[in-house]
């Protein structure tokens, strides 16, 4: 599970936080001390300031499905966040030979 959110997630799932996934706390959503699901349906990456922000403050989350977060700021601003594309296509540095 823990390499499955990491390679899905790839960074804090906060919008715009881009502290890689190593380097992030694996989050339920909905809290386990209020029967939220240890399960990947219920995990996200958060870096240690959103995690502590999305639990201290009026921030709120909710997972859409596949992964996506849809976040609500104290305000009432809704900010969708999905996560990185599965694949990566990198470019060849060496051109075809023809």
């Amino acid at each position: 599970m823990k390499r499955f959110l990491r390679a899905r997630d790839q960074h804090c799932r906060f919008p715009g936080c881009r502290q890689p996934a190593h380097r992030c706390d694996r989050d339920h959503t909905l809290d386990y001390a209020f029967g939220g699901a240890t399960d990947v349906c219920n995990l996200a990456c958060l870096c240690k300031r959103h995690h502590v922000l999305k639990g201290e403050t009026a921030w709120t989350v909710r997972q859409l499905g596949g992964g996506v977060l849809e976040w609500t700021s104290p305000g009432g601003h809704v900010y969708i966040d999905k996560p990185p594309p599965v694949i990566h296509f990198i470019p060849d540095p060496d051109p075809p030979p023809f």
